[in-house]
């Protein structure tokens, strides 16, 4: 029996996760019975991550040629380190950038800075590249799949300081 799954892929059961399960009945309607319940039709929705942006399309890949119908959408984001570590360096640059345009205020109003009153972080933010699949028809959003790449994703960070004046 050849293992076509996405375990043997090298995505670990850990990486696949149950979003929605689902159980409804069919039923049909005739002129003559009326409705009729002709079986139940179940559905299951997967969450499968990786930090491997090559193994994309073999995911979709391996999800159809292993019967999924539906593929919503692909999200790509940031680990929780890279997150952590893109903050950092937002807020850094946010805060150099906050203390040059308040030397060019300073200097235009014929003073200096002075010592730093305050400081807030008033916003960090970054959204997912998000390839949406509903958006293409059928068999083409399949034969897009193993061409999926992801796109930049922006990080934005603000910071507020506010200067004492010389």
């Amino acid at each position: 029996m050849r293992q076509r799954g996405l375990r043997y892929k090298g995505i670990s059961e850990d990486d696949i996760e149950t979003e929605r399960l689902s159980l409804r009945e069919e039923r049909t309607w005739t002129r003559d019975e009326g409705s009729k319940v002709i079986g139940w039709r179940a559905s299951q929705t997967l969450k499968v991550k990786t930090t491997d942006l090559t193994k994309v399309g073999t995911i979709v890949d391996v999800a159809v040629n292993n019967g999924a119908n539906q593929i919503n959408n692909i999200n790509f984001g940031l680990s929780e380190e890279k997150e952590q570590e893109y903050k950092k360096q937002a807020l850094s640059e946010a805060a150099k950038n906050a203390k040059g345009k308040a030397e060019i205020l300073a200097e235009s109003l014929g003073a200096k800075l002075g010592k730093i009153k305050t400081v807030s972080e008033s916003n960090f933010y970054y959204r997912p590249y998000m390839y949406d699949m509903e958006e293409k028809a059928g068999a083409v959003a399949v034969e897009e799949a193993a061409a999926v790449m992801p796109a930049d994703v922006t990080v934005t960070a603000n910071v507020n300081i506010v200067y004492y004046l010389k």
